[in-house]
């Protein structure tokens, strides 16, 4: 099953996902943050919530170095790995289920930001997540920083993965001190 090209990735979240976010916010979800990889989350959560309010924002979070923000800002994709070590999220071509026409904007988060937040949601809210839901909330994070408090922004992001998976990269100091992340 090759997740990156199955229609039934995106048509699972456009069903599923989607319609959890919108219930759970009663509605008054504004703005979507999600990082992609197959991009089936942030194309089909976004399609269910643009057809239910076509004002929602979709901000597609993508680690330093991924072509996927390139794509998605009209550039040509060059197939080149970036220097990212985050995982599950980025990619150095374009997904084919990425609809980048409902995208409204990306935001760039370095590994450090991305590591970062995950060692302060760890230490200040007891959630022990991985790299990509580091990415998520520090795109959140940062995009809620530029919104007016006026304005009542509804910013939702996933929390999609575990840290358990990154006990000897992300959460090793050892590790961190190697790559230049301590």
């Amino acid at each position: 099953l090759n997740q990156y090209e199955n229609e039934s990735n995106t048509e699972t979240y456009f069903q599923t996902l989607g319609p959890e976010i919108w219930e759970q916010t009663e509605g008054k979800i504004t703005h979507f943050v999600t990082g992609g990889s197959t991009c089936g989350t942030i194309t089909g959560v976004g399609s269910f919530l643009k057809e239910k309010n076509k004002e929602i924002t979709l901000v597609l979070a993508d680690p330093i170095g991924s072509s996927i923000s390139g794509f998605v800002m009209g550039r040509e994709v060059v197939s080149e790995l970036g220097s990212y070590v985050i995982e599950g999220v980025g990619k150095d071509s374009a997904p084919k289920l990425l609809d980048r026409t409902i995208i409204n904007s990306v935001i760039g988060i370095s590994d450090q930001e991305a590591i970062d937040m995950c060692h302060k949601l760890k230490s200040e809210e007891g959630l022990y997540l991985g790299g990509s839901s580091g990415l998520n909330v520090s795109a959140a994070v940062r995009l809620a920083s530029k919104l007016s408090p006026e304005s009542n922004p509804i910013i939702v992001t996933i929390g999609c993965d575990s840290g358990e998976k990154y006990e000897s990269k992300i959460y090793n100091d050892v590790w961190l001190r190697e790559n230049n992340f301590l």
